[in-house]
C-alpha cells in the first residue's frame, strides 16, 4: 500500500528540488506555510492557540489535520478555576468535520493537561476542551452535528406534507 502523501513533505521535496534556500531555513518556512494554510480553512472554527502541524491525505477517502493546542491556560471543568500549570503530558483528541472536496475530514488535535490550582477541587489534573468546537468528549464538531440534523430534517417525509 502506498504511503499517504502529507502536505509538509510536498513542501520539503519541492523547496529540495526547485530553490536554493539553506536547509536550516527550510523547517521554518514549511511550518509557516501549515500555519497560513490552517489559517485560510479554519481560522473562522478553530481556537486561535491551535497550530496546524501537517495535513495528511489517506487515499481519496479522508484528510487529516493535525493541529497542537499551544494554550497557556485552561478551565478546570469541575471547579472552573483557571489553570496556568501544564504538566508534561498530552492527550491526543480527533474530531470528524464537514467534508471537504468529497473527502472525510478529521482534525487530531494534540492537548495539553492541567493541574488544577484549586486545592479544594477533587480534580488533580484535566484536559483542556474546545467548547466552540464540539462538545466534551465528542467524537463529531458541532458544525458536523447541526449538518446531519438538518440533512435529516430535509429529508424526512414530514418535510412533503
Amino acid at each position: 500500500m502506498m504511503e499517504s502523501p502529507r502536505l509538509g513533505d510536498c513542501l520539503q521535496e519541492h523547496l529540495t528540488a526547485s530553490t536554493a534556500m539553506e536547509a536550516a531555513h527550510q523547517p521554518e518556512w514549511i511550518q509557516a506555510t501549515l500555519d497560513v494554510v490552517g489559517q485560510f480553512w479554519y481560522g473562522h472554527v478553530i481556537p486561535t492557540t491551535w497550530r496546524l502541524r501537517e495535513i495528511q491525505r489517506i487515499g481519496d477517502e479522508a484528510m487529516c489535520w493535525q493541529w497542537a493546542s499551544a494554550s497557556e491556560q485552561a478551565v478546570c471543568l469541575e471547579c472552573h478555576a483557571v489553570s496556568h500549570h501544564r504538566t508534561k503530558t498530552s492527550w491526543t483528541r480527533r474530531l470528524q468535520d464537514l467534508p471537504c472536496a468529497g473527502m472525510t475530514v478529521y482534525h487530531v488535535i494534540k492537548t495539553n493537561r492541567y493541574v488544577c490550582e484549586n486545592p479544594a477541587c477533587p480534580v488533580d489534573t484535566f484536559t483542556e476542551q474546545f467548547e466552540a468546537m464540539a462538545g466534551k468528549d465528542a467524537r463529531l464538531t458541532h458544525r458536523l452535528k447541526e449538518f446531519i440534523v438538518q440533512q435529516a430534517l430535509d429529508s424526512s417525509a414530514n418535510a412533503l406534507t
